[in-house]
């Protein structure tokens, strides 16, 4: 007969169901004698509580109490609080690890995150166009501090400097301070060098002008190297220095100042030849000599060298004059000498007119 451990397993059983429970009352009398009595029923407990038992749904699990559990062998339960005894030790010995981490997230959500202040220039500048700033790191933390330095990005006119800056540490007072240096290559307007007005000189050769100006160099900066890189406009063009000196300044100090000078085209400085004649007649072969006279010439240069250096527009060729002279008016005259056809004969006909001695015969040309 199988084994019942409740009336709600025999009554699962379908060859009982139907069944009514059993009757405990003959065992409720006897409180003595149990050991010649038989024994309960084998699908009841030990004891006389009658237990109804509800099934549960599927999606929970029921366990029933273990009667055998403390019928467990010493060494399952030796393992067993072993098991446990390691469970609790590993959770005590976590727990300084949980709360060093929960401080830390703690600190770092409370700490305030650093940042740059007391950005301050240089009196000098570094090059054309830059100047260094340094700068004091606030709320640095107490343990690495260079790498915060290196980290924090710096905003400064408007933009954010991406490059990491030079980090030092100095200590003020006391205190351990981080500072961190950048150059910064826009908008120092005061690190350029500034020419002043230009001035035209007078011509120093045919169709070349000079002009000057002096520069004005921020400190810091090398004053031939500034002279020298630095383009001034003149005639609607962009264009540096074709010399440049230090010159002393003229109120009364041994203070040098940057000189720059440029030679330059000049429309002005270019005379025209004008009352272009041709002799009537031929010089030699393919040869004829043509004048002009040279008007408009600057009173600052020469004469018969500007003559000798202004090219005339003759027969679609640029040409400078052979010779330069004085007319009988005082006027310069330059000549040239051009191939011309007429100046060209040619041969058309040519006439057999005999021997007119041994080996020698004679022709006539036309």
């Amino acid at each position: 007969m199988p084994s019942y451990r409740s009336w709600a397993d025999r009554h699962s059983d379908p060859n009982l169901a139907g069944s009514p429970p059993p009757n405990y009352s003959a065992f409720e009398t006897q409180s003595s004698g149990r050991d010649s009595m038989p024994g309960p029923p084998p699908y009841s407990h030990t004891h006389h509580h009658v237990h109804y038992h509800h099934h549960l749904p599927d999606s929970r699990e029921f366990r029933e109490p273990n009667e055998t559990e403390p019928l467990l062998s010493s060494n399952r339960q030796s393992s067993r609080s072993r098991v446990w005894t390691l469970v609790f030790i590993s959770l005590v010995s976590a727990m300084p690890l949980f709360g060093g981490l929960a401080s830390i997230l703690l600190l770092s959500r409370n700490t305030p995150a650093p940042y740059w202040k007391d950005i301050l220039p240089e009196e000098t500048c570094n090059a054309v166009g830059a100047r260094e700033y340094t700068a004091t790191l606030a709320n640095a933390p107490k343990s690495n501090k260079l790498e915060a330095c290196q980290s924090t990005r710096l905003s400064f006119h408007g933009r954010t400097i991406r490059s990491a800056p030079l980090c030092s540490m100095l200590t003020l007072n006391g205190t351990t301070v981080v500072q961190g240096s950048w150059i910064l290559d826009f908008d120092e307007n005061d690190c350029f060098p500034v020419w002043s007005s230009i001035s035209a000189e007078g011509c120093i050769s045919y169709g070349k002008r000079t002009y000057h100006a002096d520069l004005d160099v921020p400190p810091g900066l090398d004053a031939l190297t500034s002279c020298r890189e630095t383009p001034v406009i003149i005639h609607e063009r962009s264009v540096h220095p074709t010399q440049y000196e230090l010159v002393r300044k003229h109120n009364g100090t041994s203070d040098l100042a940057a000189k720059g000078q440029w030679i330059m085209e000049d429309a002005s400085c270019a005379p025209r030849w004008v009352s272009v004649n041709a002799d009537t007649q031929c010089s030699a072969y393919d040869k004829k000599r043509y004048t002009a006279i040279l008007e408009g010439i600057p009173q600052e240069l020469d004469p018969l060298q500007t003559c000798y250096e202004a090219p005339s527009q003759l027969f679609n060729m640029s040409q400078k004059p052979e010779s330069c002279d004085w007319d009988e008016q005082g006027k310069i005259i330059g000549t040239w000498y051009f191939g011309v056809p007429e100046c060209r004969p040619v041969l058309k006909h040519v006439l057999d007119n005999g021997c007119l001695e041994s080996g020698i015969k004679v022709y006539r040309m036309c």
